[in-house]
C-alpha cells in the first residue's frame, strides 16, 4: 500500500485527499524510501490553492510535498544493497515532475539522497533540504566573505533561520529583521535584532551594523524603509519573486535546486548544533488537511511535519 497526500482539484485543505497511489519500484541508479517524515511548506499550501496552477484544475491527481527523511528499503540494479534500512533525507524540484514526497514510498535517484545520523529525528531532519538549499543557494548568490554585513528581512522564519546560521558560521555580521517576539531567538543564533515594527527599520540596521549592510536577504516582503539601511549598489536577492523598482539594489535571481553536496554539509551542520533545526509540531500522515491549517496560521516558527503512523 502507497498512500499520498493528493489534491484533484484546488481549493482550501478540504480539498486533499489522502489517496493509494501505484508502489514505485525503483530503476537502475535508484532507491526507494519508506517516508517516515515529510514537512508542509508554504509552497504545498499555494499548490493546493491553485496558485501554481495553469487551468482552473488539475490535469490529474497531484501528490504533494517536496522534502523527505525516512529508510530505504529497496534499490534496483547497480545500487549497493548495503544501503538498505539506513536514514536518509533529501528533496525534488516538484515543478519539474509534479511528484511529491508525501507519500508512504518515493523512488529517488541515489545520488540524490544524504544518509543521516541517528541522533537527528526525521522529523527535524525533512525541515532541513528545501529551506537549508535555498539559504546556501542565496548566500552563496549575495557572494559575501567573511567580514561582510547582511541584512535579512523574515529572519526567524525557517529559511531567514538557516540563513542566518549559515551567515554566523561563514564570519558574515548579521542583523535580522523579525517579529518583537521573536529578539531571542534571532540574538540566541548570533545575529542583531531588529524589529519589524521599528519606525526607523534602516537607521536601526546602520547602527546595529556600524554602517550600512553590503547584502540584503529577503524571505518576507519587502518594506522600503530597509533601504536606509543598505549601502547604495549592494546586493539583494529576494525569495518572494519580489524586486522592487528604484532601491538601487543589484537583485539577483533565486531559483534554489536540489544539491547534495550541500545538504550534507548542512546535515553536518545541524548535527553540530550549529543550525537549528525547528519543527512546529508533527501531524498524523492522515491529518494532512490540519496540518494545512496549522501551517497557515500567522507567526508560525519552524514546520509542521507530517509523521507516518500506518504500519507495514
Amino acid at each position: 500500500m502507497n498512500r499520498a497526500v493528493t489534491v484533484s482539484r484546488f481549493g482550501g485543505p478540504e480539498v486533499i485527499e489522502i489517496a493509494e497511489i501505484p508502489m514505485p519500484h525503483p530503476g537502475p541508479g535508484g532507491a526507494r524510501v519508506r517516508v517516515e517524515a515529510a514537512s508542509v511548506h508554504p509552497v504545498d499550501l499555494a499548490t493546493r490553492a491553485g496558485h501554481y496552477g495553469e487551468t482552473p484544475e488539475p490535469a490529474g491527481r497531484l501528490v504533494l510535498g517536496w522534502d523527505y527523511a525516512g529508510r530505504i528499503d529497496a534499490v534496483g540494479p547497480h545500487v549497493d544493497t548495503g544501503i538498505i534500512g539506513i536514514t536518509v533525507t533529501g528533496w525534488r524540484y516538484w515543478f519539474d515532475t509534479r511528484e511529491g514526497t508525501q507519500a508512504d514510498f518515493v523512488v529517488v535517484p541515489i545520488e540524490s539522497v544524504t544518509p543521516c545520523p541517528s541522533s537527528l529525528s526525521p522529523a527535524a531532519l525533512t525541515t532541513l533540504p528545501l529551506n537549508g538549499n535555498t539559504a546556501f543557494q542565496a548566500l552563496d548568490l549575495l557572494g559575501l566573505q567573511r567580514g561582510h554585513t547582511l541584512a535579512i528581512l523574515g529572519a526567524a522564519g525557517n529559511l531567514g533561520g538557516f540563513a542566518m546560521d549559515l551567515a554566523v558560521h561563514r564570519g558574515i555580521a548579521v542583523a535580522g529583521v523579525a517579529g518583537d517576539g521573536d529578539r531571542e531567538f534571532v540574538e540566541g543564533r548570533g545575529g542583531r535584532f531588529i524589529s519589524r515594527t521599528s519606525r526607523d527599520v534602516g537607521g536601526d540596521l546602520r547602527r546595529a551594523l556600524g554602517g550600512p549592510a553590503d547584502a540584503l536577504f529577503a524571505t518576507a516582503p519587502v518594506d522600503r524603509s530597509v533601504f536606509g539601511g543598505l549601502q547604495p549598489g549592494g546586493v539583494a536577492v529576494s525569495a518572494v519573486g519580489e524586486r522592487p523598482a528604484n532601491s538601487g539594489l543589484d537583485w539577483r535571481f533565486l531559483n534554489a535546486r536540489p544539491n547534495t553536496e550541500q545538504t550534507v554539509e548542512l546535515v553536518r551542520m545541524a548535527e553540530r548544533g550549529e543550525i537549528a533545526l525547528r519543527v512546529a509540531g508533527t501531524i498524523p500522515f492522515e491529518d494532512a488537511a490540519e496540518a494545512h491549517r496549522a501551517a497557515a496560521r500567522p507567526g508560525m516558527r519552524g514546520r509542521y511535519v507530517l509523521t507516518s503512523t500506518e504500519r507495514r
